[in-house]
Formats: C-alpha cells, sequence, structure tokens
C-alpha cells in the first residue's frame, strides 16, 4: 500500500464530477463451530466519481473518495492526483 489520498464529496462535486453511489449485497450461507446452519448479510457500499471528461475512479467508502497514490507518474491512480492538482480541488494524505 502506498499514500492514501483522501478527497470531500462535495469538494468533488464543485469542481464539476458526478458522484454515484453504489451498493452491493453479499449473502453467505455456512455452518458455525459447533454445527449450526447459519445466514450472513452483508451491505457494501461505495462512491463512484466521474470526472469531467469521462473518467472514473471508484472509493473503497461512500463518505468521500479515498484512494491509492503512491507516485503521480507511476500509480495507477496518478492520473486523479494530477486533476485535482489541476483543478486546485483540496485533499488530504491519509
Amino acid at each position: 500500500m502506498g499514500r492514501q489520498i483522501t478527497v470531500k464529496l462535495a469538494d468533488l462535486e464543485k469542481a464539476g464530477c458526478e458522484i454515484d453511489f453504489r451498493s452491493e449485497v453479499f449473502e453467505s450461507n455456512f455452518t458455525t463451530w459447533d454445527g449450526q446452519d447459519a445466514d450472513c448479510e452483508e451491505i457494501s457500499e461505495w462512491a463512484e466519481v466521474y470526472v469531467p471528461g469521462g473518467r472514473r475512479i471508484a472509493s473503497g467508502c461512500s463518505d468521500c473518495l479515498n484512494f491509492d497514490c503512491r507516485d503521480m507518474a507511476t500509480s495507477t491512480y496518478g492520473w486523479m492526483e494530477r486533476w485535482l492538482i489541476e483543478n486546485s480541488v483540496p485533499y488530504v494524505h491519509g
């Protein structure tokens, strides 16, 4: 893991991004340690950010954009950190 970048969704919207909230339900059936049948349901929610120009980045969170960027030149999401800087969108590391 590299350097985490966190951005407020409101700041992204002000810069012209569209925010879409996604969710998925994960259901599983299993047997507990004492032999009982059990069911589990987990809901996962996250935000997807659509940057002007058509690029998209998904966050692991639903209340902010959070992504890993070790180096703008070589990281998968280096383009997003460059976009934040070029558009004066405030962000924090961590």
